[in-house]
C-alpha cells in the first residue's frame, strides 16, 4: 500500500481528481449564500450554513451518496484515492441534485412568505 501511495504518478492523480471535485463543488454552490468550499486532495468540506446543509445532507443519503454532516453546517466528502473520475462526476450529479432540491423549495418558502 505505502508503495502505490507514495508512487509519484498516483499522487499526482488524486491532485487533478481533488482539483475537479473543489472546482465543480464551488460551481455547484455558487448560488448558494455564504457557501464555501474548502480542503485539501479528495478531502473537502461543503460549508452550506446550518439551514441548507441538514436538508442536503438529508437529499445525499436519499439518492445514495455518502457524505458527513459535520457540526451541522458542513458537509464533508471524503472518497477513496481510488475514486475514478465516473465516480466523482456521478457524486456530483448526486450532490448537485440536492442542493438544487433544497434551493427550490427554500425559493418556494420565501415566495410564499412574500406574498
Amino acid at each position: 500500500v505505502l508503495g502505490v501511495v507514495n508512487d509519484p504518478e498516483f499522487l499526482e492523480e488524486v491532485r487533478v481528481k481533488g482539483a475537479i471535485l473543489k472546482n465543480a463543488l464551488e460551481k455547484v454552490t455558487d448560488g448558494v449564500p455564504d457557501a464555501q468550499v474548502r480542503g485539501e486532495g479528495l478531502l473537502i468540506g461543503v460549508e452550506l450554513g446550518p439551514e441548507v446543509a441538514p436538508r442536503v445532507f438529508e437529499r445525499c443519503l436519499e439518492n445514495g451518496l455518502l457524505v458527513n454532516l459535520i457540526g451541522g453546517s458542513i458537509i464533508r466528502l471524503a472518497p477513496p484515492l481510488t475514486v475514478s473520475r465516473t465516480e466523482i462526476r456521478c457524486a456530483l450529479d448526486f450532490f448537485r441534485s440536492g442542493v438544487s432540491e433544497v434551493r427550490c423549495v427554500q425559493d418556494e418558502s420565501e415566495m410564499a412568505m412574500s406574498a
